[in-house]
C-alpha cells in the first residue's frame, strides 16, 4: 500500500470529517491528498496551493542559481537538503509539496564568508538560533545551517558527511545526503521537532501526536521514502547508529506512532533495536 493510502486510512478510521480535513490542511498534505477525497473546498484549496508552489519555485531557483553562482566563485562547498531535494526525490509532480525555506549547509571555515555573500544578494536575517541563520528575501525564506541540527538535540552529525553525494543544479554542483542519510535525517529532524516543540512534545505524551502541527507531513514523508527508496536503504547503518546516539525516549514513541499509522512501513530488525534501544 502507498503512504497515501495509509494516511487515509488512517484518518478515516480515527478521525471526523471536520477534524480529517483540518489535520490535512494543517499538514500541508492538501495537495497530496486532493485525488483520495471528493471534497470541494479541499480540491480548490490544492489548485491554489499548487499554483503558488509554481509560483514560488520559480523564484526560489531563481535566487538558488544567483547564491551558487556567488559560492562557486567564492570555492565555498554547499550541501544542499530538505526542500527541493525532498521534492524532486518524492514526487512526481513537485507543486503537491508545500513550498519551504531554501535550506542549505555550509563548512565551518566558509560560515562566515557565506553570511556575506548572503547579505550581499539582498537577504535580510531575521532570526539566529544555534544551528542555523534565517534570512529572508521578498517572500522567501533562507536558512544557513551552522549544523544540521539544534545541539540542545546532542546528536552527533558525522555520520551524514560521510554519506554524502554530489548533484549538478543547472551547472553548478552542491553536495546531497545519500539515501540513508536523507532518511536517517528525516528520523532525527522530525525528533529534533518534537522534543524542542512543546506543542508536539504535550501531544505525543497526550497520544494524539497527530494533531501537532506538520508532525503528520514530517511522518508521511519519512514513509514515502522508504517506500520509494527501500532497496537503497542501508537498515544496519541506520540502526547502528541510532544504537551510537544519545537519545531521549521520546524517539521511540515517535517511530511508535509513525508506524501504527504506516503499518509495516519499517523492517523487523529497525522496530526491534528502536524498542530495545537503552535511551537516556
Amino acid at each position: 500500500m502507498s503512504a497515501e493510502f495509509m494516511i487515509r486510512e488512517y484518518l478515516d478510521n480515527n478521525f471526523k470529517e471536520d477534524e480529517k480535513f483540518l489535520l490535512i490542511k494543517r499538514n500541508g498534505l492538501t495537495a497530496i491528498m486532493e485525488n483520495y477525497y471528493e471534497n470541494y473546498p479541499l480540491h480548490d484549496l490544492a489548485g491554489r496551493m499548487k499554483n503558488d508552489n509554481r509560483v514560488i519555485q520559480i523564484v526560489k531557483q531563481d535566487y538558488m542559481l544567483r547564491l551558487f553562482a556567488d559560492f562557486k566563485d567564492s570555492n565555498i562547498s554547499v550541501l544542499y537538503f530538505k526542500g527541493e531535494i525532498l521534492q524532486e526525490a518524492l514526487y512526481k509532480n513537485i507543486y503537491l509539496r508545500p513550498a519551504g525555506d531554501i535550506d542549505i549547509y555550509v563548512w565551518p571555515d566558509t560560515f562566515d564568508r557565506s553570511k556575506e555573500l548572503i547579505n550581499k544578494q539582498g537577504y535580510t536575517c531575521i532570526k539566529k538560533v544555534r544551528h542555523h541563520t534565517q534570512y529572508i528575501k521578498g517572500h522567501i525564506s533562507l536558512e544557513l545551517h551552522r549544523y544540521l541540527f539544534h545541539p540542545a538535540v546532542e546528536l552527533d552529525e558525522s555520520f551524514f558527511f560521510d554519506h554524502l553525494s554530489l548533484k549538478d543544479y543547472k551547472g553548478y554542483r552542491h553536495y546531497i545526503f545519500d539515501h540513508t542519510a536523507e532518511l536517517l535525517y528525516l528520523f532525527y529532524h522530525l525528533y529534533m521537532h518534537v522534543l524542542l516543540d512543546a506543542r508536539t512534545y504535550d501531544h505525543i505524551i497526550g497520544n494524539s501526536v497527530n494533531m501537532a502541527e506538520r508532525f503528520l507531513f514530517r511522518a508521511f514523508e519519512i514513509a514515502k521514502y522508504v517506500e520509494i527508496y527501500h532497496k537503497e536503504i542501508d537498515w544496519e547503518q541506520i540502526c547502528l547508529n541510532i544504537k551510537a546516539q544519545r537519545l531521549r525516549v521520546d524517539f521511540k514513541n515517535m517511530v511508535t506512532v509513525i508506524h501504527s499509522i504506516f503499518p509495516g512501513c519499517f523492517p523487523v530488525n529497525f522496530m526491534v533495536e528502536a524498542e530495545k534501544k537503552e535511551y537516556c
